[in-house]
C-alpha cells in the first residue's frame, strides 16, 4: 500500500521519466523496513535453539503495523514485550 501511495503521487502517466522518481521515493520510505526484513530472514539461518528462543520471545499478541514492521521497536511494543 505504501508503494501504491507513492505511485499515485509520483507517476505521471504521460511521462515515463517519473518512474525513477517513484522508485526513489518508495525505496527511501521503506529502506528501514527492507533492512529489517533482511535481518529477520538472516535469523532463520541461526542455529535452531536460537531460532526457538527468538520465537518464544515474540510469542503472544504483537501490535505491529504490517506495513511498518519496524513498529515492533516502538516504545509501546517494547513495553509489551519487556514487562517491568
Amino acid at each position: 500500500m505504501i508503494a501504491a501511495d507513492h505511485a499515485a503521487r509520483e507517476i505521471d502517466p504521460t511521462d515515463p521519466g517519473t518512474l525513477g522518481d517513484y522508485e526513489r521515493a518508495w525505496r527511501a520510505d521503506l529502506r528501514a523496513e527492507i533492512r529489517l526484513g533482511g535481518a529477520v530472514r538472516a535469523g532463520y539461518s541461526l542455529p535452531e535453539p536460537l531460532q526457538r528462543a527468538g520465537l518464544r520471545f515474540f510469542q503472544g499478541e504483537i501490535g505491529v503495523d504490517m506495513d511498518r514492521p519496524t513498529s515492533l521497536f516502538s516504545r509501546e511494543q517494547l513495553r509489551a514485550l519487556l514487562p517491568v
